[in-house]
């Protein structure tokens, strides 16, 4: 068999105990490997069918090219000429998928790489390899089935909450992807439907789905939960390990071991609906086996992540250069004492934090070992539940031999409560760190411990919520930032020893403070301010926070139904008998869009779902370039009224509102006028409006007209005088050539023509231009006229030009 070799930690083992007899011990090792691959083979979760994927080994990330791109970049960042650097994140180049090129081909390409870096520099040169030898990976996730992530639950009494619940339902479809069969990157394809965090995070992570499975069984999807458990289940059969996450250049760390607690929650949801054999049979041929070999080969493994000495666990990584996904201000060599280092944090899972200073691979961490404990304590009560005592009593030895050995040298008397320990030193790190109320979650904490842990929470807890440490350091683990990991944690090992009160006041803590991002930014984050209870301040040294966001989506549902109580509801359906109406007459155009929109809730997905649909069969209530279609503007005029009564304020007033107004209008200027004139000056809406609303809506506005033509415009039907004072309230905020290109699309139409010119002229003194830039100003209008061109001749000067770098910069 032809073993990975980021699989060599297990062949250490093998090699360890080799003397005369090592070829037989080889092999053992090695039909080890065949056996787990079989294994994953014997037995599904209930319901699930798996795809049959290929296994992934490519390590794309190591291309000479893609190094050099890597170091000229870090080397551009870390001397402050950020845009001298080919890319700003390394991490799109691991996932990079080298051309199918011949041997002449590139040689031709390196040819004329070198006459770019003679003429251009090395950077240019660079950039001409990245293009011509690697293709964008493209969307090799899909779409997953509709029935995993349609919306299911709604929040009916709490307006405000129920817009964020909204936001998460609707965010299924962006956040559960379908794996492909095959990958020629660096992808780990998987054989069910996967989460992904969101944003900068488009593959499957370890740690990062475990936080959201109480959410998914919560609000009906146990199928997706337990879908999850099997991908987890597969990458330990296939690869030796749950990696960090679903690429190849995760094969040498993982992340904090929750497997065994999902598999928990997901077989009492199952035996609750009456599964109880053949959640046995699956326990017992496939899952605990998985993990038990995952548990002894992978975190038990003295020559990596055991400690024998202490009996405890530190992260590790086999790999000594540094990670190949790391974003361009990061400094693998600085962060941690050296780059395998700072790889173990990354396996740490808070990457990164200086609470253990650097000596990451060295700690012997308060969140591992309570989470191990958690892992010892879970698999023996699930191989009790299978009637095998042996496995079981094996675990819960394990489990107290681990509670000695934290007591003993994570365990403070002298401050009454845990840190984490530096096993090269023999001494604790004395910071106060908010993964220690992991040990309350794990029930690795004793009844005084909790108490003492719980009066500590002064320490840490500020009005957002839980701060992850008393360190400011700048790093994103560290104070002011608040994390919904370590959140679950301490809420609900709080509630667990008894400490009820503080961990609902948390809680409400939490989703407080996810509200006010949402209501400042209209989506999640992954991480947020404890000291603010809003967004975090960014200081540039690390990538941005990033939106979805996996972890904060689902940790809010569960504060929400299971700690606080929220009672959600199923999503209404459409009972408008206008709506109905409209839906009767586009019956005419297209039965099934109607029909399928009946089944639909209504809410906010109402809208979306039909706009979506209808955009999907190319069907337009002002059709581009041909006449309306027979009865399609009483349709428009029914529907539109129907959401201007009946929409939530928050949907009208949306980005996501006006979005889809512009496509249903034919993606026109008409269709935007009309929902200014009509809804965002309505009495209803207004008195909704908020300054941040008002301000999304201008920021639509401006993406909107970056296009140079909006065909379909038609009569607008309102005054010269009321166009332009839409056009003055809604354009203030927008830069000075989207101005422009507004302006340009109302005079290409002859619409209000000399009333627009006079005031796109006025707002070009309020910019302060010189006569000339009023001259080439003019000139534009005058030599583009109603041709549809839009521009002068001379592109440099001119500032209806989109590449006019001097307007641009202006702004």
């Amino acid at each position: 068999m032809n073993l990975n070799r980021l699989f060599t930690f297990i062949i250490t083992i093998c090699a360890s105990q080799l003397l005369l007899s090592a070829p037989s011990k080889a092999l053992k090792c090695e039909n080890h490997f065949k056996s787990m691959n079989n294994i994953w083979y014997k037995a599904q979760l209930p319901g699930l069918q798996p795809m049959t994927v290929h296994k992934n080994t490519k390590k794309s990330y190591s291309h000479p090219v893609l190094e050099q791109i890597r170091a000229q970049s870090q080397e551009a960042i870390s001397n402050g000429r950020r845009s001298e650097a080919v890319v700003q994140d390394f991490k799109p180049l691991s996932d990079l998928i080298p051309n199918n090129l011949s041997e002449d081909q590139e040689t031709l390409i390196y040819a004329r790489a070198k006459e770019i870096e003679e003429n251009q520099g090395k950077p240019a040169s660079l950039s001409f390899l990245l293009n011509e030898l690697f293709s964008e990976p493209g969307n090799e996730l899909g779409s997953a089935p509709a029935s995993l992530v349609r919306p299911r639950v709604a929040l009916d009494e709490n307006e405000e909450r129920g817009r964020v619940v909204l936001y998460i339902e609707e965010l299924w479809s962006d956040l559960v992807k379908q794996s492909p069969l095959s990958s020629e990157g660096s992808l780990i394809p998987l054989p069910y439907p996967s989460l992904v965090p969101g944003d900068r995070f488009q593959e499957s992570y370890y740690w990062d789905t475990f936080f959201t499975i109480k959410a998914l069984i919560s609000t009906g999807r146990l199928e997706l939960a337990a879908m999850q458990v099997e991908n987890f289940l597969y990458l330990i059969a296939h690869y030796g390990l749950v990696p960090n996450g679903a690429r190849t250049y995760y094969l040498s760390r993982s992340q904090p071991p929750l497997l065994a607690s999902m598999i928990r929650l997901v077989s009492d949801a199952y035996i609750e609906k009456g599964f109880q054999p053949e959640i046995s049979q699956w326990l017992k041929e496939k899952a605990l086996p998985l993990v038990k070999s995952d548990y002894e080969n992978f975190w038990m493994n003295p020559e990596t992540r055991y400690d024998e000495t202490t009996g405890l666990n530190h992260h590790w990584d086999s790999e000594t250069i540094p990670r190949p996904e790391r974003h361009g201000a990061d400094d693998d060599s600085k962060i941690g004492i050296n780059p395998q280092h700072t790889r173990a944090g990354a396996e740490f899972a808070k990457d990164f934090t200086d609470t253990v200073e650097g000596e990451y691979g060295n700690t012997a961490g308060v969140l591992l070992n309570a989470v191990l404990y958690k892992l010892e304590v879970d698999m023996a009560d699930l191989y009790q539940m299978i009637d095998e005592s042996g496995n079981s009593n094996y675990f819960s030895g394990q489990a107290e031999k681990r509670k000695s050995s934290m007591n003993r040298y994570l365990w403070s008397d002298e401050d009454r409560t845990f840190y984490d320990y530096n096993l090269r030193t023999s001494q604790p790190f004395k910071y106060t760190i908010a993964d220690t109320y992991a040990t309350l979650w794990a029930g690795v904490a004793t009844t005084e411990q909790g108490r003492s842990l719980a009066t500590r929470l002064p320490i840490l807890e500020r009005d957002g919520g839980l701060m992850s440490s008393d360190l400011a350091s700048g790093k994103q683990w560290d104070a002011p930032f608040m994390w919904a990991p370590l959140m679950y944690f301490a809420v609900e090992g709080l509630i667990n020893y008894g400490f009820t009160e503080d961990g609902r006041r948390l809680a409400e803590k939490y989703l407080m403070t996810v509200d006010n991002t949402f209501m400042e930014l209209g989506y999640l984050i992954e991480k947020m301010d404890a000291e603010t209870a809003g967004v975090p301040q960014e200081d540039g040294e690390k990538y941005e926070t990033q939106r979805g966001f996996l972890w904060t989506n689902g940790v809010y549902l569960y504060f929400l139904i299971d700690v606080l109580k929220f009672q959600l509801n199923e999503f209404k359906r459409i009972q408008s008998p206008l709506l109905k109406k409209a839906l009767e007459k586009l019956d005419n155009i297209n039965p099934e869009i109607s029909s399928h929109f009946l089944q639909m809730p209504f809410e906010e997905q109402n809208f979306r779902t039909l706009f979506a649909l209808v955009k999907a069969e190319s069907w337009r209530v002002y059709p581009r370039g041909s006449p309306p279609a027979s009865n399609t503007p009483e349709i428009a005029e029914d529907l539109r009224r129907h959401i201007i009564e009946n929409a939530p304020p928050s949907y009208a007033i949306s980005d996501l509102g006006a979005r889809e107004f512009y496509w249903f209008y034919g993606n026109s200027l008409h269709g935007l006028l009309i929902f200014i004139e009509n809804s965002l000056r309505s009495e209803f809406i207004a008195e909704h409006m908020t300054e941040d609303s008002s301000r999304k809506l201008k920021m639509f506005l401006g993406n909107a007209f970056n296009e140079s033509n909006f065909p379909g415009l038609g009569d607008l039907g309102i005054s010269d005088e009321r166009a332009l004072e839409i056009l003055d309230e809604t354009l203030d905020e927008i830069s000075w050539d989207k101005i422009v290109a507004i302006a340009k699309v109302f005079i290409s139409e002859e619409i209000h023509e000399d009333r627009v010119r006079e005031w796109l002229e006025a707002k070009a003194k309020e910019a302060k231009l010189t006569s000339q830039e009023l001259r080439l100003l003019r000139q534009g209008f005058n030599e583009s006229g109603r041709t549809g061109s839009y521009c002068c001749q001379d592109s440099s000067g001119c500032p209806l030009c989109p590449n006019n770098l001097h307007f641009r910069n202006r702004q």
